[in-house]
């Protein structure tokens, strides 16, 4: 974690601290939640305490890791609507029930100690939930019911049972723009609320407060990338600090806890090495960007020979996919097969080259 992220990290631990939140472990990145494959929320550490209804005390803060994979697939498709960077962290507290009103005021708090004016958020919720707008209304400007009604719905895999109904702050830009920067939501079971949480992502909340124009620059892979002459957009953020995050747990093509794991880091390392030939970059500058984002936002590189190691083996996969597919191809066509059948056996015989064709630089 940078510098910037500290700062701001800090601020929120300390305003939790005076009011009488208590501290909770993180969960590791590779979590042993078994409807998740990384840590993904703040939530997912807290996870027994909902459903055991033991909130400490008057609640808790964290920080959490979190790694998402929602547009690992294929990010280079042009025009794909990304949600989420890949790696990021969170700041997120949890309260029980007979704190819920009280604790509105403390969110509120949580928010003007981030330098933020009170007269530049907006709150978006629904008007049937009016018990989670009870303070914030004092605070804020409230707008309600302009999303699409599932955005106020939040589930937490822990069955259907145990559901959320959420609101959003948004922090008014300098262009006019509101852009989010949190959630407060309302967590029920069985229809019974049981606590609250709040959270926020701390890069996303560096991106709005700063107003950078491009907002991967709050992600701490971007001073990394700029060094080694990268523009931090989309792809490369995503792919990179994706990758490093993945194998900072110590995970690799031969120790993995599953099938599954394997094939997401399969996939990872194809889209880094799709990067590789796209750019026209050698082993050396892939490793560098690695290993300098692993000491920066983990502290440690113990991984990164590893990391290289397995990303070589998936280039040489990648590679003869290429040339038996090339072979392939010119060979059909010789014997006079039909486009469409070509097409069929490509996507059946390599399913690598099939995919990427179009971005493939040869």
């Amino acid at each position: 974690m940078d510098l910037r992220h500290s700062i701001i990290k800090d601020k929120f631990f300390q305003s939790c601290q005076r009011y009488g939140l208590t501290w909770h472990q993180p969960s590791p990145l590779l979590t042993y939640d078994k409807t998740v494959y990384f840590a993904s929320a703040t939530i997912t550490p807290l996870k027994n305490m909902l459903l055991d209804e033991k909130i400490n005390d008057r609640g808790v803060y964290l920080h959490q890791p979190c790694l998402r994979l929602q547009s690992m697939t294929d990010p280079f498709y042009s025009g794909l609507k990304v949600r989420y960077p890949g790696y990021f962290n969170m700041l997120g507290t949890l309260v029980p029930a007979d704190a819920v009103v009280d604790f509105q005021d403390v969110v509120a708090d949580l928010i003007s100690d981030q330098g933020i004016s009170a007269n530049k958020v907006k709150v978006n919720a629904s008007r049937q939930d009016k018990i989670l707008i009870e303070h914030f209304r004092h605070y804020y400007d409230v707008e309600y019911d302009t999303r699409p009604e599932k955005s106020y719905n939040w589930t937490y895999g822990m069955g259907d049972k145990v559901k959320g109904r959420g609101i959003t702050f948004y922090l008014r830009q300098d262009t006019g723009e509101y852009k989010r920067i949190g959630q407060y939501i309302a967590i029920f079971n069985d229809g019974r609320m049981i606590g609250a949480e709040y959270g926020v992502g701390i890069e996303v909340l560096l991106a709005r407060t700063e107003q950078y124009q491009n907002e991967y620059d709050a992600f701490a892979i971007a001073p990394v990338l700029k060094k080694y002459g990268f523009d931090t957009n989309f792809t490369n953020s995503h792919i990179f600090s994706t990758v490093a995050s993945a194998y900072s747990t110590g995970m690799s093509l031969k120790e993995h806890p599953g099938i599954g794991y394997k094939r997401l880091l399969q996939k990872m390392l194809v889209n880094l090495a799709l990067l590789k030939m796209r750019n026209h970059l050698n082993d050396y500058q892939i490793a560098g960007i690695l290993s300098d984002y692993m000491n920066v936002e983990f502290n440690n590189t113990n991984n990164i020979s590893t990391l290289m190691k397995d990303f070589s083996a998936e280039q040489y996969r990648l590679s003869q996919q290429l040339v038996h597919a090339d072979a392939f191809i010119k060979n059909q066509y010789r014997l006079g097969t039909e486009e469409s059948s070509v097409q069929r056996r490509l996507a059946e015989l390599y399913p690598l080259y099939f995919k990427y064709k179009d971005m493939l630089s040869r």
